[in-house]
């Protein structure tokens, strides 16, 4: 059903089928009614998250109950997705305490991403009470999370290597970021490569640094432009 839905929303010359939004509606809503994890999925963050932003009880309370389903099916996005909805602090849904419950529920549950943003909220500490080896905890939880996708595996990895070096295991912790930079992400960051040539510096290899510095500088984030001006300064030293 969700194959027919997606079909007939792009349309799928091979299958002889063209573009038909109502089609595509009909079948997705068939799709969400047999309990299809992703139909669920969609349809669920779009009702609740709608229904928050529009202040419409009846929609979010809908989503929400689609979203809670899902979890108790065995899939964790349905509570990662209710933790992001009230972590929206555009809309009157917004309310940490039961944006963290639903994030711990879904790490629980094994969700890497919510694993990953739960080891950011120690990380910062604006939330929770900041505890690095919380952060550390959660991030391997999601590293060695075997239904971690090549996004999370990357963040987690980096950020873990990350946590290595500030506790001194500092040429583990670079190894870590550089057996990161060999998976495929959507979402490079200039940020973790920085931090190994920051570590290479705090061990004298200078080479080593400007490496990672180079590599670090073609990278989104602002630590792209702080690594061409180290760059710069480890050369004129």
């Amino acid at each position: 059903m969700m194959l027919l839905s997606d079909a007939y929303e792009k349309g799928d010359l091979s299958l002889g089928i063209k573009i038909d939004t109502e089609q595509s509606n009909y079948w997705f809503n068939r799709a969400v009614a047999a309990k299809n994890p992703r139909a669920m999925r969609i349809e669920g963050y779009w009702q609740m998250s709608e229904g928050a932003e529009n202040n419409n009880p009846a929609m979010f309370k809908k989503g929400f109950a689609i979203l809670e389903e899902l979890y108790r099916m065995g899939y964790p996005e349905g509570a990662r997705k209710i933790a992001s909805v009230y972590n929206d602090k555009n809309t009157s849904a917004y309310d940490p305490e039961k944006y963290l419950y639903y994030l711990k529920l879904a790490a629980d549950l094994g969700d890497a991403d919510a694993q990953n943003r739960l080891g950011l909220e120690y990380l910062t500490g604006k939330l929770v009470q900041k505890s690095d080896d919380q952060s550390a905890f959660w991030y391997k939880k999601a590293m060695d999370n075997p239904s971690a996708d090549d996004d999370a595996q990357y963040v987690a990895k980096n950020s873990y290597g990350c946590y290595l070096i500030r506790q001194g295991k500092i040429q583990e912790g670079i190894d870590y970021i550089l057996e990161a930079t060999k998976i495929p992400t959507q979402y490079p960051y200039s940020t973790y490569l920085w931090a190994a040539g920051q570590a290479y510096e705090r061990l004298g290899q200078i080479d080593n640094a400007i490496n990672a510095y180079e590599c670090a500088a073609t990278l989104p984030g602002d630590e792209a432009g702080l690594s061409k001006d180290r760059i710069l300064l480890l050369r004129r030293s």
